[in-house]
């Protein structure tokens, strides 16, 4: 049994009414990784994710790493604990005085948990822009494949 989520996006004059399906269940998500963790959880994780985080790809001569960060203001740490408990990897860190962040640049959890988070949780924003190229060089690297000096170009500027 499940029920809907009514969405009303709005920008400038459009807006947009969306509803969404959305399991009871919380491993009905299909992310076998994290069976654990509610569908509601993941769901307000792109959301949240959608404001506050980043991908990126960094390149040095053919070495590519990947990371996907989180930062806040050091008095919600909590928040960044919270998200790295129900996940189960990354790492949280006190960047200065200011900051702090969730970082996972392991590639096995971004290929097995992040990832699958957001095929699965779409971003709404343009970030979603920076997800697919993030996803697209992580498969491309998956397959032992090395980025042309085109598709670099399309990545990066």
């Amino acid at each position: 049994m499940g029920y809907l989520i009514k969405i009303i996006y709005s920008m400038g004059e459009a807006t947009m009414l969306n509803f969404v399906a959305v399991s009871k269940d919380k491993s009905s998500h299909g992310i076998s990784k994290l069976s654990h963790v509610s569908t509601e959880f993941l769901q307000w994780l792109s959301g949240f994710v959608d404001a506050e985080g980043n991908f990126l790809i960094s390149i040095d001569r053919n070495y590519v790493r990947f990371r996907f960060k989180i930062s806040l203001h050091v008095d919600d740490i909590e928040v960044l604990k919270i998200i790295q408990a129900k996940l189960g990897v990354g790492l949280v860190s006190i960047e200065n005085e200011q900051y702090c962040s969730f970082v996972v640049q392991n590639i096995d959890s971004i290929k097995n948990i992040i990832i699958p988070i957001f095929k699965t949780f779409p971003l709404q924003t343009n970030k979603r822009v920076d997800f697919n190229d993030f996803y697209e060089v992580v498969k491309l690297k998956e397959k032992g494949k090395n980025l042309t000096d085109v598709e670099m170009n399309q990545l990066f500027y």
